[in-house]
């Protein structure tokens, strides 16, 4: 009977032991889970916070073309009206070097 009841301790001293590493195990998996989310979170704060500066740097994008675009448009007209001034002298130099040839 004391071998029986030998063993019998010796089997709950085990289950207790292992009892204890499975709640030790089921803690770690626990905090490991927490870490888990609480890294998803700063990943999804950061991924946030990412794709807002770089929103705000392609409005500042889009604002800088739309003034480059605007200052083309500008000088283009300029241009333009330079072009239209300068016609009538070139004509006028052609005509007059041709009466000068003739």
């Amino acid at each position: 009977l004391d071998a029986v009841t030998q063993q019998r301790e010796t089997y709950r001293t085990g289950l207790d032991t292992a009892t204890a590493r499975v709640a030790e195990l089921q803690h770690a998996m626990q905090s490991a889970e927490l870490q888990r989310q609480r890294e998803r979170k700063d990943d999804e704060a950061l991924f946030q916070a990412n794709l807002s500066r770089l929103l705000e740097e392609k409005e500042r994008l889009l604002e800088e073309v739309e003034t480059v675009q605007a200052q083309k448009d500008a000088m283009t007209e300029a241009l333009v009206a330079s072009q239209m001034q300068l016609a009538p002298l070139s004509e006028a130099r052609a005509r007059a070097a041709e009466e000068r040839d003739a």
